[in-house]
């Protein structure tokens, strides 16, 4: 169970939260809500996300009868939760989607305990880093050949966090211009080349 600070009152009591529990706000998630009976604040601590997960994932491996060993790091205000396996492949599943379906549900879990805007992500074994290394020199190609080609290059359908990538790489492309079209989850990018 997540350990969470909540308090209702007429006022905002983050502050209080902190001050009481010895905490920085760099230490914390918290959600206030307004509501007729009052301000609902929550707090909880980084650290206890960190153990709430811990021992999510552990249980939930436990099981599927694999052993892990989690670790932690904060990227761009994301908490980034690292798995090692003795069976990385099981927990990726196929094309990375049991490690989205692992994600999401660690999120909605969260989610039951207050609206914190908790920035979470999971790579299993490196996969996502592998994965996104690959995405950056395909993109990187596919630009090279536009701007020699002159032809526009619809790519395949992808999610938000791989488009936002695309969009990144092609802006550093004075001659190349990216566009999103199409309804989720077929949502895709097209790459043009941008006439003077």
């Amino acid at each position: 169970m997540l350990e969470v600070i909540q308090r209702l009152s007429k006022n905002n009591e983050l502050e209080n939260i902190l001050k009481e529990n010895n905490i920085s706000m760099q230490e914390v998630y918290y959600d206030i809500n307004e509501s007729e009976k009052g301000i609902l604040t929550s707090v909880v601590t980084k650290y206890e996300v960190k153990r709430f997960i811990k021992e999510y994932l552990n249980e939930l491996f436990s099981l599927m009868n694999v052993q892990a060993d989690i670790s932690y790091d904060y990227i761009n205000e994301a908490l980034v939760v690292y798995i090692e396996a003795d069976n990385n492949a099981l927990i990726i599943g196929h094309d990375g989607q049991t490690m989205k379906a692992l994600e999401h549900m660690v999120r909605q879990t969260l989610r039951k305990y207050g609206h914190f805007n908790i920035k979470l992500n999971i790579d299993v074994a490196g996969y996502k880093e592998r994965k996104e290394d690959n995405l950056r020199k395909e993109i990187k190609k596919i630009a090279s050949e536009v701007l020699n080609s002159k032809v526009s290059v619809k790519l395949d359908p992808m999610n938000s966090y791989e488009r936002r990538i695309v969009h990144s790489i092609i802006s550093d492309y004075g001659k190349l211009v990216s566009h999103s079209d199409g309804e989720e989850p077929e949502r895709f990018v097209r790459i043009m080349y941008k006439e003077d």
